[in-house]
């Protein structure tokens, strides 16, 4: 078994994501992610995580990182752990939230400031080792809806789950699920509403 476990204010508040193996009986840290590139401020790195199924795909968001946050892929390969190229994006806190399909295809990540705080949800896929941008959900400009809040994706990445925390101008919050139709790639269908009350 493999965990990822975040550890935003290791170094002086740079942050990392530790990765953790068990092998039966105890549970030993065997590598700890954090990109130089990202530790020129105080970042946050591993604010947020999440790890694919197969524990060979990390994403790490570190929504304070100079340049407005960011979230980057790390992959498991010959013994190793690798960054996958920068970060995904930028924003004004870009990597808030962080979600990933159970084969580490799909990356949801979330910028809970973006847009004048309406908040941003980005969807990732990976073709042929690219990482490339297919959907951005974006919380509605009349109030600081806060979209990105949290952000979950179902195993097969084909349902995603995005939480507003101040949705309806009234701080209720709610949680958003958009579902890819069977017959379009990677594109939004709103399917329903969990409001709090």
């Amino acid at each position: 078994f493999t965990a990822l476990v975040g550890a935003p204010e290791d170094a002086v508040n740079v942050g990392s994501a530790r990765v953790l193996v068990f092998d039966g009986t105890t549970w030993a840290q065997t590598a700890s992610l954090s990109d130089p590139a990202a530790a020129t401020s105080t970042p946050f790195q591993g604010r947020a995580v999440a790890l694919s199924a197969d524990g060979r795909t990390a994403l790490v968001g570190s929504p304070t990182e100079t340049g407005g946050g960011g979230a980057r892929i790390y992959s498991y390969d010959d013994g190793d752990w690798v960054v996958q190229g920068g970060s995904l994006g930028a924003g004004t806190q870009y990597g808030s939230s962080v979600a990933l399909s159970d084969d580490g295809g799909v990356a949801i990540v979330g910028d809970l400031a973006g847009n004048t705080s309406a908040g941003v949800a980005h969807v990732f896929v990976r073709r042929g080792g690219i990482w490339t941008e297919v959907d951005t959900f974006v919380g509605p400009a009349s109030n600081q809806a806060g979209q990105g809040f949290a952000v979950a994706a179902s195993a097969n990445g084909t349902t995603i789950a995005v939480g507003r925390a101040g949705d309806n101008s009234s701080i209720a919050g709610a949680a958003w699920f958009h579902a890819q139709p069977p017959t379009v790639n990677r594109s939004e269908e709103h399917t329903s509403e969990l409001q709090s009350h």
